[in-house]
């Protein structure tokens, strides 16, 4: 886990926000975390449906209902970070949905938001450079 998302007080994940209305449980998020953590080459349609579905249940359905706080935060970097990065891209559209749906975000979780974007927009850039340095391409004056 993320060394700025530690506390020395871990607090466990709220409940359901309605505990009259059946819905996933932890351990289904967990579950649905780690087939996608397995998945080769994600198809788009399942980085939508991961980062809706668990955005809507960790933000909406868990209480605080709308609200990202401190224990929400832990639990989420706590399954999706992996030395410090955030691997997969249904890790990372939810990371970004539950920023955006939240009302409140703890500024910690937004500043890992934001070092995974620049992790990844870096990531791409050198596959970008790669791709055009490969070839019968050569370069020189390096």
């Amino acid at each position: 886990m993320n060394e700025t998302m530690r506390g020395p007080h871990h607090q466990s994940l709220g409940g359901p926000a309605d505990p009259r209305q059946p819905g996933m449980s932890p351990d289904d998020a967990d579950a649905l975390l780690a087939i996608n953590a397995n998945l080769r080459a994600p198809s788009p349609e399942w980085v939508e449906f991961l980062g809706e579905t668990l955005s809507t249940w960790l933000v909406e359905l868990r209480s605080p209902a709308g609200f990202m706080d401190e224990a929400k935060a832990h639990w989420l970097v706590s399954r999706i970070d992996e030395d410090g990065m955030v691997t997969t891209p249904g890790a990372l559209a939810l990371l970004r949905r539950c920023c955006i749906k939240a009302r409140t975000v703890p500024a910690s979780l937004l500043a890992y938001l934001r070092d995974q974007e620049l992790s990844t927009q870096m990531a791409q850039s050198v596959t970008r450079l790669s791709s055009a340095l490969s070839g019968d391409r050569r370069v020189t004056g390096i």
